[in-house]
């Protein structure tokens, strides 16, 4: 069963963490140029719709990551609980 309240707070912490790379990456000055035309390109093309997935594969990825490690940390703690 998904715990909403799990969910939401791993959906805040993958803003958080995207917000803190991408200032880092801004600060750093890698390849965020790069990053910022190849998805300005797909865009202009008329191919916006391929950014958008990406971007929301991405988030998903993240916050399910963070999900699954709150679903363990949840376990762990009741089974120690438990004993």
């Amino acid at each position: 069963m998904i715990n909403l309240h799990q969910l939401k707070i791993s959906f805040d912490l993958t803003w958080l963490l995207i917000i803190f790379k991408l200032i880092y990456a801004v600060y750093q000055k890698q390849q965020i140029l790069t990053l910022f035309s190849t998805a300005w390109l797909l865009i202009s093309s008329g191919n916006w719709l391929v950014v958008c997935l990406l971007i929301m594969w991405y988030l998903s990825w993240i916050t399910l990551t963070f999900y699954l490690f709150f679903r363990i940390l949840n376990f762990l703690f009741r089974l120690i609980i438990k004993d």
